[in-house]
Parts: structure tokens; C-alpha cells; sequence
């Protein structure tokens, strides 16, 4: 059976090209049988390992006692907090621990704080930030953010302890 379309075959010659081609099926469903096995050996691997992984993790948190029976301890609760917004209007140092306390719950990493801040500033203390980022060549760490902001925002008498 070649390229030639007016060649004719016999009924026997198709019959041998559908035995071939029966026996090749064949032979590919023993692969992907064989490849379905090895990837459910490994999911069954990768899961026990998963398992064993909770399991200590748990362990270390304390979820299970000493002879390995589960201890029942209630669930942190859970609080859905948002981060407040700053206008510039009031003293900061509200706002700043506000903010302080969210990222602390939150597992903000240090380099995200700034940004997150930022993202929620608005009106004059959003155009005080603009221009800090634009001229001061990009975003600042945390610690002169917070500096930056009770210079700007807060009162004079914050440099006096007993003010």
C-alpha cells in the first residue's frame, strides 16, 4: 500500500495491514499501561510522603501528643481584617500601627510592606508618596517610609516623650 492511488489490494493483503496495524494498538496500550502503573506508583509514593510531611508538621505544632494520638485543640480563629486607609488628615501613628498589626497577622514580608501601605493612602498623603517614590528614586524600606510619614504627617511633638 504506497502512494500509488490506483494500485488495488487483495483482500488478504488488508487484511494483513489491519493484523499489523491491531498488533501495533496493541503493543502502545501495553506502554501506556505499563506508564499509567509507573505514574501511580510514584502518586502513591509522593503521597505517603505528603502524608509523612502534615504528619510531622502537626507533630511540631503540637496536634499530636506523645504515643501519636490527634489532640483536640480548637483552631485559631479566624478574622478577616482589612488594611485601613490614610488620607494625611490626622496624626499617622494610629494608622502606622494599624498597619503594623495587619502585616503582622498577615505574614507580610518586609519588602511588600511599603507597597501595601502605599496602595492605600489617598489624597494628600497619596501625592506626598507620588512624589517621595518618584524623587527619591523608587520605593523606600519600611523603616524610612515610617519615617518619611511621621515627618510629614505628624505632629511636632512627637520628638517629645511626655508630649
Amino acid at each position: 500500500m504506497g502512494d500509488d492511488s490506483n494500485k488495488f489490494v487483495t483482500k488478504e493483503e488488508f487484511q494483513d495491514a489491519v493484523d499489523k496495524m491491531i498488533a501495533k494498538m496493541g503493543e502502545i496500550g501495553n506502554k501506556i499501561d505499563n506508564e499509567v502503573t509507573s505514574i501511580k506508583l510514584e502518586h502513591g509514593h509522593f503521597s505517603s510522603s505528603l502524608n509523612n510531611i502534615q504528619t510531622q508538621v502537626l507533630e511540631k505544632k503540637g496536634a499530636f501528643s506523645s504515643d501519636g494520638s490527634s489532640v483536640s485543640e480548637r483552631p485559631a480563629p479566624v478574622h478577616k481584617l482589612r488594611f485601613p486607609k490614610y488620607e494625611g488628615s490626622e496624626d499617622p501613628l494610629g494608622w502606622l500601627h494599624k498597619a503594623e498589626q495587619f502585616f503582622r497577622s498577615q505574614g507580610t514580608p518586609e519588602d511588600q510592606k511599603v507597597w501595601m501601605a502605599s496602595f492605600y493612602m489617598e489624597g494628600a498623603a497619596q501625592q506626598w508618596y507620588y512624589r517621595l517614590e518618584k524623587n527619591g528614586g523608587g520605593a523606600p524600606t519600611w523603616d524610612k517610609f515610617v519615617e518619611g510619614v511621621n515627618k510629614r504627617f505628624g505632629p511636632p511633638v512627637r520628638s517629645n516623650p511626655l508630649g
